[in-house]
């Protein structure tokens, strides 16, 4: 495993490393799972993440390099269960890694992260299954101060998707979820929400920001249970556009019985459009928060200004 410095990766300096902890690399282009001669440089990755994250400690780091691609096909093939662990992503765009998650099986979680104070940044995760039951989730938050920036959530074809794409188990608090991707073009509306935040225990100071979902859902990019409870959420500066036509399929939504705490949610400076017309259209529902600057329309072009419901 490699110790403190900085390494090179196409050219592109990887930041001098301020913890205790090892790095650690995967690339499927060359890489192999042995950790005894590989994993601590560039050019002598391992293959698989898991592979590295079964062989790593709190602390260390995980480099997944540029053009790695893998495919996980059951619930224990990729677990971030070890805590205060990052693992980053090498490399732009398409050349980004991309991990693809057969989603086939109802009360599935694909990838369930139990370490906390994980990050993980920089990854596309496709869906890549036809097949999918209706509470299947591609991302499971359950642990605290879980970070995840500057990914991309997709599907490799308009019959593939996510039903849910990150939960948020209860109690997790310190969720951030931040500079990431939702792209969900469907034939219909099978997907049912992007960010799933459920549960009947307090989450504490949530973030979604600098986000964009871009496609259908059935009940909302961002939706909370009718028994959601939060403190100190922000969902702010995110563009949401939910091409559902129909008008009960807003962007956010919040049920009047979820316990928002007295308004100590705020949902500020968001763009939410809806692909349904109609002066009757929901676009965002929330019984408690402070906020504005939200811009709310519809496909009429028509402004909603009474949007709480």
């Amino acid at each position: 495993m490699g110790k403190l410095g900085t390494y090179k990766v196409t050219g592109i300096p990887l930041a001098d490393r301020i913890t205790s902890g090892n790095a650690l690399f995967v690339s499927s282009v060359d890489g192999v799972d042995e950790i005894t001669s590989y994993g601590s440089k560039p050019d002598r990755a391992v293959a698989t993440i898991d592979y590295a994250i079964n062989n790593s400690a709190s602390g260390d780091t995980i480099y997944v390099m540029e053009g790695h691609r893998e495919t996980i096909n059951s619930t224990a093939a990729l677990v971030p269960d070890v805590p205060k662990l990052s693992i980053i992503g090498i490399g732009n765009e398409n050349n980004r890694p991309v991990i693809s998650l057969s989603t086939s099986g109802s009360n599935e979680t694909r990838i369930g992260i139990t370490g906390a104070n994980t990050l993980i940044s920089n990854i596309t995760f496709r869906a890549n299954s036809t097949s999918v039951g209706s509470s299947s989730v591609g991302i499971r938050i359950g642990a605290a101060d879980i970070t995840l920036r500057d990914c991309r959530f997709d599907h490799n074809s308009t019959l593939s998707y996510f039903a849910n794409t990150i939960e948020l188990a209860t109690g997790m608090h310190r969720a951030t979820i931040q500079n990431c991707q939702f792209v969900n073009f469907g034939t219909t509306a099978q997907s049912a929400r992007a960010v799933d935040l459920s549960g009947t225990a307090v989450t504490n100071h949530l973030l979604i920001g600098n986000c964009s979902f871009t496609g259908n859902w059935s009940n909302a990019p961002v939706w909370g249970s009718t028994d959601y409870t939060a403190r100190g959420f922000r969902i702010a500066d995110n563009h949401i556009f939910n091409n559902s036509t129909i008008g009960s399929d807003p962007c956010i939504r919040f049920p009047s019985s979820a316990n928002i705490n007295g308004g100590a949610g705020i949902i500020h400076n968001n763009w939410c459009n809806s692909g349904a017309s109609g002066s009757s259209t929901q676009i965002l529902i929330a019984p408690y928060f402070r906020g504005e600057g939200n811009y709310v329309a519809n496909s009429s072009g028509i402004k909603m200004t009474n949007f709480l419901a």
